[in-house]
């Protein structure tokens, strides 16, 4: 993104969270909100830390996975750092930039190239894609059987849409040296001149590496770590609709949380404040609670979320010595010199 752009795209990420902030505030009723929070149970709100740890865990292991298959013999404690770090970073910073941290500040202690670490955070963002559709799909059908009048019509229309814009995704997965071929005839093209040669060889490369994560480890075990780490997670707004003594229909906690996650795809503020809280909790409306009390149960199953994630971030980053250090120049490594002579 050009720097020009930079702050308009974060002038609109905090005006659409504002919108979304507004909206949602708007529809409160206050003196619900203060009724559910007063008879809050500490015990079920307390539940969702180990919840919330548990499926980031499956995260972590998941990405060592994915960072084993192209050559990485990093330990998961070594991945650790940057790995919750870089959550931690996408939770306060915009652009995120705890995706750009992971991709390009550890390569180091990851023991891949950047065009390594980027290849397995797209990845990682597909399958993230996959489990949340499947999570969607699921919760869709169990709701229509058990609540009047679901609008299952309109439902099943946002999730084609959605499956739509994932079957150009599954092409990068499955046909990346295909997609390597292409690009270089397009290269080739009068305008190709125009884009730089590291750009393209970073390019290739990444996609080279997308086609060693998904045939080493292979999708269905990658699918199924984001499955199982996504619903655990919702486990978290499970909890916190228990905390409040809500009545709600079982998927109800599922369905908001694919919602909530799939509003971050639009332009937000760092966090997801307000975007992620509007869409999960009118999400969550649908299986029974009203919107002023199942906003709150999204408020705090996020807050668990976000402040998990981040205190962990930051004192792992800590414990490393934080970023400073990553970006200053440092000799060649001969791996970093192989790579650039001979791109794999």
């Amino acid at each position: 993104m050009g720097a020009a752009l930079k702050p308009v795209w974060v002038a609109l990420g905090f005006a659409i969270g504002g919108v979304f902030i507004y909206l949602s505030l708007r529809s409160l009723d206050w003196p619900t909100v203060q009724a559910a929070f007063a008879q809050a149970h500490l015990g079920w709100l307390l539940l969702g830390f180990p919840l919330c740890a548990l499926a980031f865990l499956l995260r972590l292991q998941r990405w060592w996975l994915m960072l084993a298959a192209i050559g990485s013999t990093a330990t998961r404690m070594q991945i650790a750092a940057p790995f919750f770090g870089g959550f931690a970073l996408n939770n306060l910073l915009p652009f995120r930039m705890g995706d750009v941290a992971r991709a390009a500040a550890f390569t180091k202690s990851l023991d891949v190239s950047a065009s390594g670490a980027t290849a397995s955070l797209l990845v990682e963002r597909v399958f993230d894609l996959y489990a949340l559709l499947l999570l969607g799909f699921a919760a869709v059908l169990a709701l229509s059987q058990t609540v009047a009048d679901f609008p299952l019509a309109a439902s099943m229309t946002a999730i084609a849409g959605l499956v739509a814009l994932l079957s150009v995704l599954t092409a990068v997965l499955t046909v990346p040296k295909a997609l390597g071929r292409l690009l270089l005839r397009m290269l080739k093209l009068p305008f190709g001149r125009l884009v730089p040669q590291g750009l393209t060889r970073f390019g290739l490369r990444t996609l080279i590496h997308i086609s060693h994560i998904v045939r080493r480890q292979g999708s269905l075990r990658l699918i199924g770590l984001s499955v199982l780490a996504w619903t655990i997670e919702g486990g978290v707004i499970y909890s916190a609709v228990q905390a409040l003594g809500l009545t709600s229909a079982l998927a109800g906690p599922w369905l908001a949380i694919v919602s909530g996650n799939l509003g971050t795809l639009l332009p937000g503020t760092p966090g997801h404040f307000g975007t992620y809280h509007y869409l999960a909790a009118h999400a969550l409306t649908l299986a029974g609670p009203d919107f002023s009390a199942g906003f709150l149960a999204i408020t705090l199953a996020h807050f668990i979320i976000w402040s998990s994630t981040t205190v962990a971030g930051f004192a792992l980053l800590l414990s490393v010595g934080g970023l400073s250090s990553r970006f200053k120049p440092r000799r060649t490594t001969p791996r970093a010199a192989a790579e650039r002579k001979f791109p794999v």
